[in-house]
């Protein structure tokens, strides 16, 4: 059809020109012609051609020799001449003589890239995307983003390899929400990664494939996230393999923050704060470590209940660094009871524990530290102050398990107790001791006074009683408390 249209328009168009070169060239040496005496015009072509009378309308100047390719007359044989080349669509003619043709629309009118269709998720991709602001088919593309997280999630686990769920996050300071219907469930060799805990929030959830109630992120063994809050009904880590999460804050959950049902490392830059439960639920046989980062925050704080809380038989915690303050509850409740020995002691390095234990104001008895049942810490340079109850509360068992070690003079414990005033003290006492067993060594801390006072108490350590660096009760030998080196704090 075009090449049809455009060969006759061609042929005006040279007709035309040999028109306009004939009459601008009729003679080349005549005299310039006159009007004869019947008031005619004599052209250069030698025939005479009478005037059109006039009408009084316009002169409109239309060269109607040329028929124009849009249906209309050229003003003038340029006009022909770009209506014959003009391959444009821009006066609408162009598509529709595309589509007579059968050859679709030009490269201009192929429309945008969302008309394109989505090319499928390649099997076994190893990067899959999220972007809920996406208008594109939901396929996992970068192109076609999943539109929730748990489209991405419900993909198979790959069998060799790993794969990134990669979730788009807010701008600056904008949060986005993800408000899933179900729990994300991370696999083994799957990260889920966010752009960042202040941008990417998860919310909503459901029932937890593991434990008990709801949750909103279960992350299974040999699974891994990164970079984002969760709420709703916060995470679980799964009691087989061992799960990752770090650069994630966990908050206003409606129970605990984050419930470890087996080996788990979190961090650097993990938070569970403002939960209506524990901050980190620790149980079975897990071992977890929170592990310190340069520049990171580990925090466990502003909980209804207790920061950190360890039940189960032989859980172990390892802990390299953060805070467990400002609790309803105790800062780190440590009441498991293990089989062995050789599973007991808790490490906790770098813990602040601070302000736990206080409705408001008015301080509940909680404690920093909670050390019961059978179960053993070693604690080194932390800071265990200012608590509406005391900074260390323990009861010795008499299962060998039972055990505290705050310091020795192989290893001095670094540890802070108390100041010389009441603003750097515990509510009542710094350590206190429940049938404790020959003296322990407690060599390079800080106490309210140098070295540490001791007494022994009537009532139980949740009683009230005179403030003392170490108040003990039932002690099988005094002094309770051995110390060659001490300071005075906080």
């Amino acid at each position: 059809m075009h090449s049809t249209r455009r060969s006759t328009l061609s042929s005006f168009v040279q007709f035309a020109i040999l028109g306009v070169a004939i009459s601008g060239c009729g003679g080349s040496d005549g005299p310039t012609d006159q009007p004869d005496d019947t008031g005619t015009i004599d052209d250069t072509s030698g025939f005479d051609t009478t005037p059109a009378p006039d009408t009084g309308r316009p002169d409109m100047g239309v060269d109607s020799s040329v028929a124009d390719a849009d249906g209309g007359g050229d003003t003038t044989t340029a006009d022909a001449t770009a209506d014959a080349t003009d391959v444009s669509s821009a006066d609408g003619s162009d598509a529709g003589s595309d589509a007579a043709e059968g050859g679709g629309s030009d490269a201009a009118d192929s429309g945008d890239a969302a008309d394109v269709a989505c090319a499928p998720l390649a099997s076994g991709a190893t990067d899959v995307y999220v972007d809920k602001s996406s208008t594109r088919a939901s396929v996992g593309t970068t192109e076609c983003p999943f539109h929730t997280i748990l489209e991405a999630s419900t993909l198979a686990a790959p069998a060799t390899g790993s794969r990134a769920i990669h979730v788009k996050g807010g701008t600056g300071t904008t949060k986005v929400d993800y408000t899933e219907t179900a729990s994300i469930v991370v696999k083994n060799n799957v990260s889920l990664l966010g752009d960042g805990l202040a941008i990417t929030r998860i919310l909503g959830g459901g029932a937890c494939a593991e434990g008990t109630g709801n949750c909103t992120v279960l992350v299974l063994g040999g699974g891994s996230c990164d970079g984002f809050t969760v709420g709703g009904s916060g995470m679980t880590t799964s009691a087989t393999g061992k799960a990752t999460v770090k650069n994630t804050l966990v908050t206003a959950s409606s129970g605990d923050g984050i419930r470890a049902l087996g080996n788990a490392d979190f961090g650097p830059n993990i938070q569970s704060n403002v939960n209506a439960g524990n901050g980190l639920t620790i149980s079975g046989s897990a071992k977890v470590h929170v592990i310190a980062g340069t520049g990171a925050i580990n925090q466990f704080d502003s909980n209804t209940l207790d920061g950190i809380k360890i039940g189960g038989t032989d859980s172990v915690l390892t802990f390299d660094g953060g805070s467990a303050s400002s609790n309803h509850g105790d800062g780190l409740d440590t009441s498991n009871v293990p089989s062995a020995l050789t599973t007991s002691a808790h490490t906790v390095t770098a813990l602040v524990a601070k302000l736990n234990g206080f409705d408001g104001t008015t301080a509940n008895g909680h404690s920093g530290i909670v050390v019961g049942a059978s179960a053993g810490l070693k604690l080194r340079t932390s800071v265990v102050l200012k608590n509406g109850g005391i900074g260390v509360f323990w009861t010795h068992s008499t299962a060998g398990t039972s055990l505290l070690d705050i310091g020795s003079v192989t290893g001095f414990g670094g540890n802070s107790f108390g100041g010389p005033t009441t603003a750097d003290q515990n509510a009542k006492a710094g350590i206190c001791m429940v049938t404790p067993p020959s003296p322990t060594a407690a060599d390079g801390n800080k106490w309210s006074v140098c070295p540490p006072t001791q007494n022994e108490i009537s009532s139980e350590c949740n009683g009230t009683f005179t403030y003392a660096d170490i108040a003990y009760k039932k002690a099988a030998t005094t002094p309770v408390i051995t110390t060659t080196s001490c300071t005075v704090g906080p």
